[in-house]
């Protein structure tokens, strides 16, 4: 155990002092244009060049430990023109690259070409009433796009017009539409007045029909009716126009005063004075006569074809009797 310590106590100082002794060259590693990609380095070793001998670079990834070597080239080398081996984009860099072929090997060296960024060009698209307008940037060179803050929806610009005024019976109505698009939307305008009735008898009432009163909307077509009750006749005094005799009725009359209806009534007939005359007398004898004969010619038609029946009827009898005697006599015969 007091080995390990002493060890210990040993190693950290010199772990120390080599990191003092690397801290100036670590710095010295951002004055480079060094082509080691991702990676985070410090410097290890600089043999700097001279005009006519190479010189040499050596850097560490201070996270992975990698090792980079780098040639620092004669500073009497005659370089060719710049060679583009990466274009830069609007955010990426470029690498650029140029070569040297004096000296004892050809060799080159490289240098970052700086992002372009990007070349937006706006465009906007209007607001409506209800829509947010648009802002948007695209790149001319690769199509990125950016949106910008939304302009504000413009919002309706009423305009209100009276398309049906106020009935007796029902609302207005009022349409309010958009100026600047298509919307529209209809509410009530006002309230009922109601109906404002005038009176009017059409039709007087008569004796024989009767009146008819009605009442009309001085606004629109709604109106009722109703009848008016009949008047009474009123009759004069009764007036004979033929006057009643024996056996003859007579007739009387009265009318109405206001229409002229005219009523009648029968006059019962005078009751006759009865006249002396003899019992039977020659008319009554021939009546009397002509009706005995009427009597016999019809008891004759309805009685003579009935007892013609009964007639026929007894000699069809005699006729069945006789041909069974008939009969019998011949069934005798044989047998004997």
């Amino acid at each position: 155990m007091m080995n390990v310590k002493r060890i210990k106590n040993f190693l950290v100082p010199i772990f120390l002092i080599v990191m003092l002794s690397l801290l100036p060259l670590a710095t010295m590693a951002s004055d480079f244009e060094l082509d080691t990609g991702d990676h985070e380095v410090e410097i290890i070793q600089h043999i700097p060049a001279t005009p006519h001998e190479d010189g040499r670079l050596t850097v560490r990834c201070v996270d992975c430990g990698r090792l980079f070597v780098f040639t620092l080239y004669a500073t009497g080398c005659i370089w060719s023109p710049w060679v583009v081996e990466r274009e830069a984009t609007c955010t990426q860099t470029g690498l650029r690259r140029t070569t040297c072929n004096a000296g004892r090997t050809p060799h080159s060296q490289t240098e970052v070409i700086p992002a372009i960024g990007h070349s937006f060009v706006r465009e906007e698209s209007l607001a409506s009433c209800t829509q947010p307008g648009q802002v948007v940037y695209t790149c001319s060179r690769c199509n990125d796009v950016v949106h910008g803050d939304p302009i504000e929806a413009l919002g309706h610009e009423y305009m209100s017009t009276v398309t049906r005024q106020p009935s007796c019976v029902e609302a207005g109505q009022v349409t309010i539409t958009c100026e600047r698009c298509d919307y529209t939307r209809v509410e009530t305008y006002g309230e009922p007045t109601g109906h404002e009735m005038v009176e009017d008898i059409t039709r007087a009432p008569t004796c024989l029909e009767e009146g008819l009163k009605e009442w009309n909307c001085e606004h629109c077509d709604y109106g009722h009716a109703k009848a008016i009750e009949m008047l009474s006749h009123e009759w004069g005094e009764w007036t004979t126009e033929i006057s009643p005799e024996e056996g003859i009725d007579g007739l009387r009359y009265r009318e109405c005063l206001y229409c002229g209806t005219r009523i009648e009534e029968v006059i019962e007939a005078l009751p006759i004075t009865p006249e002396e005359r003899p019992f039977f007398g020659v008319e009554e004898a021939v009546v009397v006569g002509a009706n005995f004969l009427a009597l016999v010619v019809f008891g004759f038609l309805l009685f003579g074809e009935f007892l013609l029946l009964l007639w026929r009827r007894k000699k069809k009898k005699e006729i069945t009797e006789r041909k069974a005697l008939e009969r019998e006599f011949d069934d005798g015969y044989q047998s004997i």
